[in-house]
């Protein structure tokens, strides 16, 4: 068979073109265990009533992209000249909003700046989390800072429990005696984004839709053979969903092949082929959002990122097959009026290894809900600050990283233990990844109607 003047591809040719050899890239020999492991296709975790993908019919649905700003050109995504001016300008335009949303929320007509000595009565305090030293946040080195003015926390007269990382915009109720020192009472936290919309529609019922959502990566750490891919459509032609999204890396850096180096612009080949082997082997009843993840060794490595840059011969395929959306990292779509929020970046992992947390009661919430409603009131997809070692922000573009509203599902995948938890009237899932290492991982199916289901499965 040829499509568009070339032989298509099918898996087995799809792995021949890009066997390490082909690609030039240097032999690295490791055991990997895919072939021989177990529980395929159990159920890992699950939520809400579990509908069949095979009962639901096929449809094509309205897929509406927000952002702020143009995220469809790279141009728009690079550093600026200035990378220090745009950090502040946008870190102080985030600090003063949230503020103003504090004290509108708890009704307060002032607040007491951070260094004022306060004997006698609890004051209220705003600012940002911020470390003192260059280490890891821990009780003794926790500050708040407002942009000129920093003071140290003192936990140690907690009333309730806390839980604070660095870039948290928060207030705080309690003393400062001596104006260098404030002891903390009471963690004020920022109201929530707005709840999503009811499900239910004027008419009173709405037509189910089925989503498949995997994340890379797609090969196993020690080769560059796709085999779970392969796994992964062939799972795909059997449920057929209304909606794939295929979640990076996919050219993956961390692989040791990648990592070995190789020969040649060959990563963007490899991408391509990638794109082409998903549109010639899924059904074109079934639409596919991509999206590029910080590990893509094709691809812009700054947070956030634009859409794929494809080569002009591509582009042209996909302009008359339209079923294919390339999205930027983060993303927020309207899906036939239900908001879906998605990003391949691990926030949830960078912000358990950074928040403290504690109080004469410390917080026995679930974990994951604790993390993800950060997000929420922070409204951001990237509320850490400042960012992780391996994580590169362009705050020049960071106000696309804002969260709009609380999408009725929030995809987060996570090196973290994959999970689906309800967090503010929004179901987020951690689909995990599709390969771990030497071995397989596992995916995320969903049904979307009059509520929404989940069930995370083994590949």
């Amino acid at each position: 068979r040829r499509v568009h003047g070339r032989e298509a591809l099918t898996p087995k040719s799809f792995n021949r073109q890009i066997a390490p050899e082909s690609c030039l890239f240097p032999k690295v020999t490791t055991k990997s265990y895919y072939s021989q492991r177990v529980a395929k296709g159990d159920v890992i975790a699950q939520y809400g009533e579990i509908v069949s993908l095979n009962n639901i019919d096929g449809r094509e649905p309205k897929i509406i992209t927000y952002y702020k700003g143009d995220n469809k050109d790279i141009n728009n995504f690079r550093l600026p000249s200035d990378i220090l001016t745009a950090e502040r300008f946008y870190l102080s335009e985030q600090f003063h909003l949230i503020k103003s949303l504090i004290m509108d929320h708890y009704d307060l007509d002032s607040i007491t700046d951070l260094d004022e000595p306060v004997f006698e009565h609890e004051v209220t305090i705003v600012g940002r989390v911020a470390c003192e030293t260059s280490g890891k946040l821990n009780n003794q080195s926790v500050i708040l800072d407002d942009g000129t003015r920093s003071v140290h926390l003192d936990f140690s007269q907690c009333e309730d429990s806390f839980a604070v990382f660095p870039g948290l915009v928060t207030a705080m109720k309690g003393t400062n005696p001596t104006g260098k020192r404030f002891f903390v009472k009471k963690v004020l936290e920022c109201p929530s984004l707005r709840q999503p919309t009811p499900l239910i529609n004027q008419s009173g019922s709405r037509e189910a839709m089925k989503l498949i959502v995997c994340c890379g990566p797609y090969t196993l750490n020690d080769s560059l053979n796709y085999d779970p891919l392969n796994d992964m459509i062939e799972c795909i032609k059997h449920r057929k969903p209304n909606i794939c999204i295929f979640i990076g890396p996919f050219v993956d850096e961390r692989n040791l092949h990648i990592e070995a180096g190789c020969k040649g612009s060959i990563y963007s080949s490899l991408f391509e082929n990638l794109l082409s082997l998903l549109r010639e082997s899924i059904s074109p009843d079934t639409r596919l959002i991509i999206v590029p993840s910080l590990r893509d060794s094709q691809h812009w490595p700054v947070f956030p990122q634009p859409p794929f840059r494809i080569t002009d011969e591509f582009n042209e395929q996909l302009s008359v097959d339209s079923r294919m959306i390339l999205a930027s990292n983060p993303s927020t779509l309207n899906i036939d009026e239900f908001q879906v929020g998605l990003t391949s970046l691990d926030i949830l992992f960078s912000l358990t290894r950074e928040e403290i947390i504690g109080g004469d009661n410390p917080p026995t919430d679930y974990r994951f809900s604790r993390l993800i409603g950060y997000l929420y009131n922070q409204r951001s997809y990237h509320p850490l600050y400042p960012p992780s070692d391996d994580v590169t922000i362009n705050y020049a573009t960071h106000a696309i990283t804002d969260l709009p509203v609380v999408p009725h599902l929030m995809i987060v995948p996570s090196d973290l233990k994959p999970f689906v938890k309800l967090v503010q009237g929004s179901v987020c899932v951690n689909p995990g990844r599709l390969v771990k290492g030497l071995t397989g991982g596992s995916y995320a199916e969903i049904v979307m109607g009059e509520s929404i289901s989940v069930q995370i499965v083994k590949i």
